[in-house]
């Protein structure tokens, strides 16, 4: 992930938070919500790469619609599609990891060449964000 990637989501979160339509999650974390699910099953990690990307794609259309200058709201309802794919990757992989929920999942995403990058998925903020697309309002 880049700076500005990491700039614009920051930016996305805090102004999320600032207008209301970030909310606490409504389910209740275990204790062990801050434990690291570390992944080596090669099923599991696809799981969890079919969601990274999916979250991939949609932070970079919403930073880029705010980068031009658009409301959050505006850029969120105008990549809609996005946020509905978002949602169905979010449902997939806690239907088929349950104890994802909560917790952050760490695997390798190996690279051409024979390196690897280490990517966390936070299920908490991936829930909230879910949440928040819940109560968006699109007028559509």
């Amino acid at each position: 992930m880049t700076l500005l990637r990491k700039t614009i989501l920051v930016a996305l979160f805090s102004m999320l938070i600032a207008t209301g339509f970030l909310s606490a999650p409504s389910y209740a974390a275990d204790t062990n919500d801050t434990d690291i699910i570390m992944l080596e099953d090669e099923g599991d990690i696809e799981d969890a790469k079919e969601l990274n990307e999916v979250v991939d794609v949609l932070s970079d259309e919403v930073g880029v619609c705010m980068g031009e200058g658009s409301t959050n709201e505006t850029c969120m309802c105008d990549n809609i599609d996005l946020l509905y794919d978002f949602q169905d990757a979010f449902d997939r992989a806690v239907d088929y990891h349950p104890v994802w929920i909560g917790r952050n999942v760490y695997y390798k995403n190996e690279k051409e060449g024979g390196t690897a990058e280490g990517v966390t998925l936070n299920f908490v903020g991936l829930q909230t964000q879910y949440e928040m697309i819940e109560n968006l309002d699109c007028n559509e």
